[in-house]
């Protein structure tokens, strides 16, 4: 069994990564893997990486770590981490992910979105839109 398609998720409790998530539903992903309790996603805006920990039977911890690029030729790196826990039966934890994911992305996008449209892109002397 290749490391890189299993993630292990609890003791004695293993998912294979095509179980997990629908790869057919998240556009865009560039690359996807996996080791031990962990799964990354590279997308060309944004890097995610998911810890996985099932502290009971139905009860899945997940911490999320995710990194955000800025478009363009900009240098701009936005950090952001969060726990979310899911309470699913073991066949149902990867819609869950899966739908957390794309709405990881949509926030993401958006974020991206308004930086550009407010002219930050790029030039870090540019001036905030924001108030003080």
């Amino acid at each position: 069994m290749d490391q890189c398609e299993t993630t292990r998720v609890a003791p004695c409790r293993t998912l294979t990564l095509g179980s997990l998530i629908d790869l057919t539903s998240l556009p865009g992903v560039q690359e996807i893997t996996s080791t031990a309790s962990t799964l990354y996603l590279t997308y060309p805006e944004a890097e995610i990486v998911i810890r996985f920990s099932n502290s009971f039977q139905t009860r899945w911890d997940t911490d999320w770590r995710v990194t955000v690029r800025e478009p363009g030729r900009g240098l701009g790196t936005w950090w952001g981490t969060w726990r979310r826990s899911f309470l699913a039966e073991e066949s149902d934890i990867g819609p869950l992910v899966t739908n957390e994911i794309r709405e990881t992305l949509l926030r993401i996008r958006r974020m991206l979105d308004d930086y550009t449209r407010f002219g930050l892109c790029g030039d870090p002397s540019a001036p905030s839109n924001y108030p003080d």
